[in-house]
């Protein structure tokens, strides 16, 4: 599966994911930190040819992780922010995932 462009980077697979998309028709993606909701409407037909009923959008912070080094010295990282769309579509269009 080629996602569109730099908008929408991956389709997120997860137990939560699942049963949104057979409940309520509604599938999540990781996009870009500055796409809005209009590029990522935009980039979904592009790619799957079917028109987004709602789109809700959510970023996630970075954790910091604290990991250890030898002697009982520990040093701090942090993990990469992400945003994530939740894409509702129309009863009767579907996005198939592989």
């Amino acid at each position: 599966m080629k996602m569109c462009g730099t908008v929408l980077r991956r389709f997120r697979l997860s137990e939560k994911g699942t049963i949104l998309s057979s409940t309520v028709n509604q599938y999540t993606f990781e996009v870009a930190l500055e796409a809005t909701k209009m590029q990522i409407a935009r980039a979904v037909y592009e790619e799957f040819h079917v028109r987004p009923l709602r789109i809700n959008v959510l970023r996630q912070k970075g954790k910091v992780k604290r990991y250890r080094i030898a002697n009982g010295r520990s040093a701090l990282s942090r993990k990469s922010q992400i945003k994530k769309a939740f894409v509702t579509l129309r009863d009767g269009d579907k996005i198939e995932t592989v």
